[in-house]
């Protein structure tokens, strides 16, 4: 009887660990399907800004759709009421963190011409 009890317990916490080895598999899954969503939309952003202005910098670009983008994110979390957010208030914090998006840009297309 014990031994029958041990290879149970045996049973259950493998198919415990496959179960939650599959939670994190799809977890995964759908990170990454949101991220090449993202990746895309901000793409589209990056494409139909260049149309409406022609000769603009694509990174220059990135960089004001990101910061749109933060600034949005800021926002919707304030408007919830129960966030308490202490914020750079001077236009140098601001391209403080324009530069460090930039910089995550640029770092990202050196990554990819290495790639």
């Amino acid at each position: 009887a014990q031994q029958s009890r041990a290879e149970a317990e045996k049973i259950t916490k493998i198919l415990a660990a496959e179960g939650e080895a599959r939670t994190r598999e799809l977890a995964g899954e759908g990170l990454a399907a949101a991220r090449k969503a993202i990746v895309s939309g901000l793409q589209e952003s990056v494409e139909n800004f260049q149309k409406a202005i022609p000769d603009t910098d694509p990174n220059q670009i990135m960089v004001t759709v990101l910061m749109t983008q933060y600034l949005d994110t800021i926002k919707e979390a304030a408007s919830t009421g129960s966030n308490t957010f202490i914020m750079p208030s001077s236009p140098a914090q601001i391209s403080t963190i324009e530069d460090q998006l930039r910089s995550a840009i640029l770092s990202t297309d050196r990554l990819k011409k290495i790639q």
